[in-house]
């Protein structure tokens, strides 16, 4: 082993974390981002890493000059104290506060690299005194859109550093480009065995010709968005090869878990079935936590298939996501959201040619079930894109302009919306008439 590093990215401290249901009772301070802060430091030390990397967006752009600078002037006096430096480079939220911090630093364990959208180099020594190269660049803005890669100096590639660090987005060929782009294509024959692009929230890694590209991801969910396990990498570099892991730090966890209820006949066999799914979820949660910093895992529960227990699922659904009560090593379970996508077990074919309302809603359904929402025919095609339209409408109301974070109503989710209320209506309808499954009237 020459060097071991910590890297990380998108910390955006002084947010916390939205979309955690309140009867959890979850501490806010466990909420936070300083939590993950805390939890990141505490690893440098036990891991007795040689370097600390933050590829970008530290500190949250909205609140940067007051929850943050406690909990990072704490952590840096801790790194300092063990000797770790923290690198960092500016990303497109902190470029202002990282200025200031690195102004006020008094803690010796700070160092900005590539300031102003520059490129820089430093050398961090491992505990063989054996050394590494790590080049950074830090964002000059909130807009990039020219790759930094691209625009390297040649003095950069003739200093052939071992790891580049950078808030960039991966570029795949003929994808259109994010901030700060990093093509992949570019990458190919790349000296440097590890590339840090810190702009994107979800963790992943892959080999790209023998460099290892590594987006840490955000170490703590920010809100249900951010799915899976969060957490930091360590990151083992020797002669050649570097092996890198995951390590979760986050307290909560958001996970979507999706339940085939096709054929279930009987409510709670059904509810049996949906339990046995969030509590597989919850375990999984707790077995990769391997640090123990769970506290809860927030659940979004996908129900699809045909089941005669259509009418009543509602309901279940309802009291199931209030009254659920799972734990697992003190790591608490919640059902943050539900999506029901199930359907009354009807033959929708037996209803089409019938002139009545069981007919029409049939036909509707038909035409929302074809694969383009583009194909569906007038009137039903005109019924969706005027729905779409009253969906934006109310979206972009200023009644609700405070909570209105997620995007704005699309044809497709109109078409979702309009099919799930069409089954509702069709199993009504058939019920109150008395039809059987194959489309046959009843006494």
């Amino acid at each position: 082993l020459i060097v071991r590093l910590l890297c990380a990215s998108n910390l955006q401290l002084g947010r916390a974390t939205s979309g955690v249901p309140d009867h959890l009772g979850l501490d806010s301070s466990r909420l936070s981002m300083t939590d993950a802060w805390d939890a990141l430091v505490d690893l440098a030390r036990i891991e007795a890493v040689d370097a600390v990397l933050i590829a970008g967006d530290l500190i949250d752009r909205d609140n940067q000059r007051f929850e943050p600078l406690g909990p990072i002037e704490r952590g840096l006096t801790t790194l300092g104290r063990h000797d770790i430096p923290m690198i960092v480079v500016a990303g497109d939220e902190d470029v202002d506060a990282i200025r200031s911090l690195a102004e006020s630093d008094t803690s010796g364990a700070l160092r900005v690299l590539g300031r102003d959208g520059t490129w820089e180099t430093t050398t961090i020594t491992g505990r063989n005194d054996d050394s590494i190269t790590v080049a950074g660049w830090s964002a000059p803005g909130r807009a990039v859109t020219r790759s930094p890669v691209l625009d390297a100096p040649d003095e950069l590639t003739t200093a052939a550093p071992d790891v580049v660090m950078l808030h960039g987005t991966l570029q795949h060929e003929d994808e259109p480009a994010g901030f700060a782009p990093i093509p992949l294509a570019t990458l190919d024959d790349a000296p440097e065995q590890l590339l840090i692009a810190g702009a994107e929230r979800s963790p992943w890694m892959q080999l790209v010709g023998e460099t290892i590209v590594l987006s840490p991801g955000s170490p703590s969910a920010l809100s249900p968005e951010d799915v899976g396990s969060r957490g930091v990498w360590i990151a083992d570099l020797s002669g050649t090869t570097a092996k890198l892991r995951h390590v979760p730090v986050a307290a909560v966890r958001f996970d979507h878990v999706s339940v085939d209820l096709s054929g279930v006949a009987d409510i709670d066999d059904a509810e049996a079935r949906l339990i046995g799914e969030v509590q597989r979820a919850l375990d999984d949660a707790v077995a990769s936590d391997d640090g123990n910093h769970l506290a809860a895992v927030c659940i979004h529960l996908t129900v699809t298939g045909a089941t005669s227990v259509f009418h009543e699922l509602p309901a279940r659904l309802d009291d199931l996501a209030r009254t659920i009560d799972l734990q697992q090593r003190g790591v608490a379970l919640a059902i943050s959201s539900v999506t029901d996508e199930t359907r009354p077990m009807v033959d929708l074919a037996s209803f089409l040619e019938r002139a009545d309302p069981v007919g029409e809603t049939a036909r509707l359904l038909d035409a929302l079930d074809l694969p383009s929402v583009e194909e569906i025919p007038d009137p039903y095609g005109e019924l969706v894109r005027r729905s779409a339209t009253r969906l934006n409408g109310v979206h972009r109301s200023r009644v609700f302009a405070s909570v209105a974070g997620d995007d704005e109503p699309d044809l497709e989710r109109a078409r979702t919306l309009l099919r799930r209320e069409a089954w509702v209506a069709l199993d009504a309808l058939v019920r109150q008439r008395g039809i059987d499954q194959e489309g046959r009237q009843g006494r």
